[in-house]
């Protein structure tokens, strides 16, 4: 359990490798991490797929610089 931005308590993933090989990539590719932190846009797109009706973002990314990644996830409705 991690606390996000908002400052809630939240579930937090301090481990991912796909960030763990972007970032080892870094080393040859200088832009890798950056590029892999695009391929993290698939999360908010599988939401909005899943029901056009959520919101979802990353309020944490290890690829930002961040100790560990959350999602979060709301309904639209009810505002950020």
């Amino acid at each position: 359990e991690v606390t996000s931005p908002s400052g809630g308590k939240k579930r937090g993933v301090t481990f991912c490798p796909l960030a763990a090989t972007w970032k080892e990539l870094e080393t040859d590719h200088p832009r890798a991490e950056s590029l892999g932190r695009i391929y993290c846009v698939v999360d908010e797109a599988k939401y909005h797929a899943f029901n056009c009706g959520l919101r979802c973002w990353h309020s944490k990314n290890v690829l930002e610089g961040d100790d560990c990644c959350i999602i979060e996830v709301e309904n639209k409705e009810r505002g950020r």
